[in-house]
């Protein structure tokens, strides 16, 4: 048996020797934990989505190891944010999590282009914006209201993501335009977005669509029956977000279901046109755990069914 203190000074060398692998933060596996490669590769994810990783399974290593801010998920924009100010010697890296707070994206729609607002009720450090663009061309630009802060925008099969942050700077809490789409044919549409304080609280984000619905419905902007999207993260270790967009005014049922078909649990509601977003902690209707593994999600809204599949990883 070895000794206590025999055992404790084996532990401290290896920290010493391998300290990357230990902490569980070197993604990259180039035997140095929170650098500038990690955050390149970080970056190219925000705005290009999952193929910026070799495969699936580098994805999802990534997604359990890009934790750098302490919430127990990956991949975040908290996470980005963290991991920017730590490589600019900013920050260094932490498990407390700071407190949420509400905000609103407000979209709207100005002859062709796409004007983006933000009000919230603490500065914004970062927010990712992601549209479809389906059939149309799109230039994105910087709103004066994120005057400032760093922007960046990639287009990638069909979708338009935008990032904005800073290291120091910040969005203020006040009603500002922080992006604007000009666009040709039709119309992007918000598909996804996350935000995340100054403080690395995360913002709990509400949509406000102001576009003209029923003139939405006869340009094709928006489909003609509910559309239901790819749950984020995926694969999710504790919980991951639904969304899915409905034409219309309406209620709706969304059921889980796993791999033999055994129902988990039903969320069910009444929403206006345009997006909702579903949280899911992986639980039951009992508020018990469920295992890892594969699950599936099916909408009901109107006289449409939509399905997707996720992966639970614990």
């Amino acid at each position: 048996m070895i000794r206590q203190p025999v055992l404790a000074i084996f532990v401290s060398i290896l920290l010493l020797m391998f300290p990357p692998i230990l902490s569980g933060r070197d993604c990259n596996n180039d035997w140095y934990e929170e650098n500038y490669p990690e955050w390149q590769k970080f970056d190219k994810y925000l705005l290009e989505g999952a193929s910026a990783f070799g495969n699936e399974n580098e994805y999802v290593a990534w997604s359990l190891c890009a934790d750098y801010n302490g919430d127990k998920k990956g991949l975040g924009i908290g996470d980005f944010l963290y991991l920017t100010r730590i490589v600019n010697n900013i920050q260094k890296p932490t498990n407390n999590i700071e407190p949420s707070y509400n905000g609103t994206l407000t979209i709207k729609d100005d002859k062709s282009v796409v004007r983006i607002y933000s009000k919230c009720d603490g500065l914004i450090g970062a927010i990712w914006i992601a549209f479809t663009t389906s059939n149309t061309t799109a230039n994105p630009a910087l709103g004066i209201g994120a005057a400032g802060m760093n922007f960046e925008s990639g287009l990638y099969n069909d979708t338009l993501r935008i990032l904005i942050y800073d290291i120091t700077d910040a969005i203020d809490t006040d009603f500002v335009q922080i992006s604007a789409i000009a666009y040709s044919y039709n119309m992007p549409k918000i598909i996804a977005a996350e935000a995340v304080g100054n403080n690395g609280g995360k913002i709990i984000l509400s949509l406000n669509d102001q576009t003209d619905i029923s003139e939405i419905s006869e340009n094709g902007n928006l489909p003609k029956t509910p559309m239901l999207f790819q749950n984020h993260p995926n694969p999710f270790n504790l919980s991951t977000e639904i969304q899915f967009s409905l034409p219309r005014n309406g209620p709706w049922t969304l059921d889980i279901y796993n791999v033999l078909g055994s129902h988990i649990k039903s969320f069910t509601g009444y929403a206006r046109a345009g997006i909702t977003k579903i949280e899911w902690d992986g639980d039951d209707e009992r508020g018990q755990a469920v295992p890892s593994g594969v699950y599936f999600y099916r909408l009901s809204a109107g006289d449409s069914d939509s399905v997707k599949k996720m992966i639970l990883l614990k």
